[in-house]
């Protein structure tokens, strides 16, 4: 039998996953659902860093640790200017 991994979400996914689920199970498929909440835990709140960008750190529901990054400063000329 198949397993098959089910992240409802927020929002519309409840709604949308539980309809996608009930059309596969009318189709007469056997499938061992497995159903996990969305989300995530804040290990490290995004910060903006001397380096110039805003970083955090998540872990996911299965325990993985995601690093998050946007560059918020061009920090181009600062390094010239430093002769790096």
């Amino acid at each position: 039998m198949p397993h098959v991994l089910v992240l409802p979400g927020d929002g519309i996914g409840p709604e949308v996953v539980e309809a996608a689920v009930q059309v596969v199970e009318a189709s007469g498929v056997s499938i061992d659902w497995d159903r996990v909440e969305a989300g995530a835990e804040v290990v490290d709140a995004p910060q903006d860093r001397p380096w110039g960008s805003r970083t955090g750190v998540l872990r996911d529901p299965f325990g993985y640790r995601w690093s998050i990054s946007k560059m918020i400063e061009d920090m181009k000329p600062a390094i010239k200017e430093m002769g790096l």
